[in-house]
């Protein structure tokens, strides 16, 4: 889907204020920086707001050309500086979250505001956790990025619950000769040249809570997620949004009633919606139905009971059959 001048990809303003930051290391003024990316320095001081992603990175090619820093050492010193607060209300409401886990799960939720080309997920099994930093196009500087929001999440994690991330990291650039200092900074193994960027934890730090935690400001950052979601919706893909709230890594496929509470919308608004788009509720479900059974099988770990309940069937006979819909084979045949 062509997306028109209404709906273009935008960020929130506060990464331009942390580029600016770090970029002050070496003295560049945000005079300098800015030049030619057509943002007013006055914006800068302004909270909640969001800038054009062509410009943030007319900004960020700005930063490494003045600094004449390496450009992945640049997104470490990115994460370095990345706090909760960047992420605007989602920060805000993730900081007030009960523990990790309920954090994540905001992030995920509503990620959704503060740009249209990444998305964060959230998979667990039975040992681990697998933080995802997805992309739906590829863009200059995709990796400097991806190594600040790696980073950046460790460091935030370590700053809102008080313990240091133990796991490994995924990432898909080759490793630079110049990067031994700063792979230390993450935690543990770094993976180079994996078709992901992930972080991945035992599962059990997801339990930890947050020294912030306040459930009254949580429900009221929540609340304010929402009603700045609602106005996303006016003017966005609506369907990709459903895709990204149908499926929950706890609690599994969610039903129709439940996606429409997390949207503030009723059913028929939502079918309507959906209807403008071509698609419908069910197909949406089938399909995210079919990539996450794809994904469970490749866990030789989990059992097709486990899978076709997670998956909302009422049976492994159901989901099989399903399943072979989808494939034309048996989950049994595919994982063989």
């Amino acid at each position: 889907m062509m997306r028109d001048e209404k709906t273009k990809n935008t960020i929130p303003g506060a990464y331009i204020a942390l580029i600016a930051d770090v970029a002050s290391r070496w003295e560049i003024s945000k005079e300098d920086l800015l030049q030619g990316t057509g943002i007013q320095q006055e914006k800068l001081l302004e909270p909640l707001w969001h800038v054009d992603f062509n410009a943030a990175i007319q900004t960020l090619h700005r930063a490494l050309t003045l600094t004449k820093e390496p450009s992945l050492a640049f997104g470490f010193y990115l994460g370095m500086q990345m706090t909760v607060t960047c992420h605007g209300l989602i920060g805000f409401a993730a900081l007030a979250a009960k523990n990790v886990h309920d954090a994540l799960k905001i992030a995920q939720e509503f990620i959704s505001l503060q740009s249209t080309i990444h998305k964060i997920t959230l998979e667990i099994d039975n040992e681990y956790a697998y933080l995802n930093f997805n992309h739906n196009q590829s863009y200059l500087y995709i990796d400097v990025v991806h190594v600040a929001l790696l980073l950046g999440f460790v460091q935030m994690g370590k700053a809102v619950s008080g313990h240091s991330l133990t796991g490994y990291a995924d990432v898909e650039f080759e490793r630079p000769e110049y990067f031994e200092d700063f792979e230390k900074l993450l935690p543990g193994k770094v993976n180079y040249k994996q078709p992901y960027t992930r972080l991945v934890f035992q599962k059990e730090i997801l339990e930890i809570p947050l020294l912030t935690s306040d459930p009254i400001t949580e429900r009221l950052m929540r609340e304010q997620c929402k009603a700045q979601l609602r106005n996303f919706l006016k003017k966005s893909d609506f369907t990709s949004l459903v895709q990204d709230l149908v499926y929950d890594e706890v609690m599994g496929i969610s039903t129709i009633t439940e996606v429409c509470k997390k949207l503030d919308i009723s059913e028929r608004t939502l079918q309507r919606k959906l209807l403008d788009e071509q698609t419908n509720f069910r197909d949406i479900v089938e399909n995210v139905r079919c990539n996450k059974a794809l994904g469970f099988l490749k866990n030789r770990s989990l059992s097709l009971n486990y899978i076709a309940d997670h998956l909302g069937y009422t049976d492994v006979t159901n989901f099989s059959r399903a399943f072979k819909r989808w494939t034309g084979r048996t989950p049994r045949r595919y994982e063989s």
